[in-house]
């Protein structure tokens, strides 16, 4: 089973880490590293995920200077020790069994990313989805037509979370620091500038059920 490293940047999100990080404790995938970047947080965000590490051994804090969600998530993969990548912010959640169902699609496709659609909510009472994780939905895209299902807001969006990458992808194409919209620059260089191999560059999508959790 090949370990995925899950990347989270926190800052001052005290009231909701513990439904972030808990979604990923309890993953049904068990080769995990769950790393936490404290971007300088002011609240108790960090004393929490110094606490999450020292009762869990898969979580991994790393405390630094702010600099933004995407110095946070740069400095998490530059961190991470396993050959995958995923995100989630400090406010969303995962599904229990979303990691083991891109990893399976991963290898069904062998790609180097997935990309799954996220589900908005208001409130954190469902951790779980119901229905099955229906693999008839998925399918393979080749790099220019997931760059248009991107940009035109089909199955694959432009978002960090959902996303299972091959890290030396995000090594050679990291989050641009000090910008906005950083999640769209990725996703196009990503999409239609990298090239990790003489293969061309391929997308599973799903109907995987993602969500995201806004704040009031």
């Amino acid at each position: 089973m090949e370990k995925v490293s899950i990347v989270v940047p926190v800052y001052n999100v005290e009231e909701y880490l513990q439904y972030s990080v808990g979604s990923l404790k309890q993953q049904t995938y068990s080769n995990i590293e769950i790393i936490l970047v404290d971007d300088g947080s002011t609240d108790r965000s960090g004393e929490i995920c110094d606490q999450y590490a020292q009762e869990d051994d898969r979580i991994r804090v790393f405390h630094v200077q702010n600099g933004g969600i995407s110095y946070a998530r740069n400095n998490g993969v530059r961190a991470a020790t396993a050959d995958w990548i995923m995100f989630l912010d400090s406010d969303d959640y995962y599904d229990r069994r979303t990691i083991e169902y891109l990893m399976g699609l991963k290898d069904r496709y062998s790609v180097d990313l997935v990309s799954t659609p996220v589900i908005e909510v208001r409130n954190h009472k469902d951790n779980d989805f119901s229905g099955d994780l229906n693999e008839k939905s998925s399918r393979k895209l080749d790099r220019y037509t997931a760059l248009k299902e991107m940009f035109y807001g089909h199955h694959v969006g432009t978002h960090s979370g959902g996303k299972l990458y091959k890290k030396e992808i995000l090594l050679q194409h990291p989050y641009p620091e000090g910008m906005i919209y950083e999640d769209l620059a990725v996703a196009y260089n990503n999409s239609y500038s990298f090239t990790l191999s003489e293969k061309e560059k391929i997308k599973a999508t799903d109907d995987i059920k993602l969500t995201e959790i806004k704040s009031n």
